[in-house]
């Protein structure tokens, strides 16, 4: 299964930017230094699950994302994607430390999100959806999912990378 760049307009979700294949592969090469974005790849490739890969821009109307799969069940056509998918808004670039970050530390963000939800499927879907529920307020449960992908894998992409990183999500 491993892994599929989303090439068609499927679903209910936006349509994809043009050549999206070129842009993963692109998004791969900004990150090829770092010994953990190429775990995160293997991983990937070596996953039992389908996980999906989604690059969007503003049209699609929302920010660089993880959906896991129980978010997908009520769409016959997005089910396939046993492993999630993971959304990149292409126009939305993230600073740290006022320094821009490569899009490709957010496609592995994102994909991060993928491998938390295949390594601990019951703890990132009980947090996802206590997550769903908080109005306001802190929102604890979404806060501990994102902190986790932040220490195992964002951060140590970005330290080596030779970039800013942040130690909590904001």
């Amino acid at each position: 299964m491993a892994h599929e760049v989303i090439q068609t307009a499927i679903g209910s979700f936006p349509t994809p930017i043009a050549k999206p294949s070129s842009v993963f592969l692109d998004y791969l090469g900004q990150v090829s230094a770092s010994s953990t974005a190429q775990l995160i790849a293997v991983f990937m490739d070596e996953a039992k699950q389908n996980i999906g890969i989604l690059f969007i821009n503003n049209e699609g109307g929302f920010d660089s994302m993880f959906i896991p799969p129980s978010a997908l069940a009520a769409d016959n056509a997005l089910t396939g994607f046993t492993g999630g998918v993971a959304v990149v808004n292409i126009e939305s670039g993230m600073k740290i430390s006022g320094k821009a970050i490569p899009l490709g530390v957010s496609m592995m963000h994102e994909l991060g999100h993928a491998k938390q939800y295949i390594e601990k499927p019951a703890w990132f879907e009980n947090n996802y959806a206590a997550a769903m529920k908080v109005t306001k307020g802190v929102n604890q449960p979404k806060l501990d999912i994102e902190n986790d992908n932040l220490a195992r894998h964002e951060a140590p992409v970005l330290k080596e990378l030779g970039l800013p990183f942040r130690l909590k999500y904001d």
